[in-house]
């Protein structure tokens, strides 16, 4: 082999390996902008709540807010837990579990009352919010 033929053919090596990295590069930002296009934020947020329980039931109040621009079904989970002292250790159960699915439109802020059955009076509540048919 002569001096041009190897010159060529370091040449057509360099270029497949520019080329390659090329594309690895561009396959990367595709997947990575393909990442976030995917992911969806919730844009139903819990803006404030305030509870009540005793032994037989729970009131509650909470302020919803949708902060996107498009209306959206979304839902309001309750959950009523109660700590079993086990000796040593402390366990957390559930007791009462609601969840409420309403509408809620762009920009608007919902207040939604209600009440639920309880068998024992619980130790806390936690309020959840979100679309109806996201991913939990």
């Amino acid at each position: 082999m002569n001096r041009s033929e190897l010159n060529h053919k370091r040449k057509q090596t360099a270029k497949r390996k520019r080329f390659a990295l090329q594309f690895v590069i561009a396959l990367f930002v595709v997947v990575v902008v393909a990442g976030f296009l995917s992911l969806q934020s919730n844009s139903i947020e819990l803006v404030k709540h305030d509870h009540s329980c005793n032994q037989t039931e729970c009131t509650y109040q909470v302020t919803i807010k949708n902060i996107d621009h498009f209306g959206h079904p979304a839902y309001l989970r309750i959950n009523a837990f109660i700590e079993i002292n086990r000796g040593y250790d402390t366990s957390t159960e559930i007791v009462a579990s609601e969840r409420k699915e309403f509408k809620i439109s762009a920009g608007e802020e919902k207040i939604i009352d209600g009440k639920f059955a309880v068998p024992t009076k619980p130790k806390n509540l936690k309020f959840s919010v979100g679309q109806v048919g996201e991913s939990i």
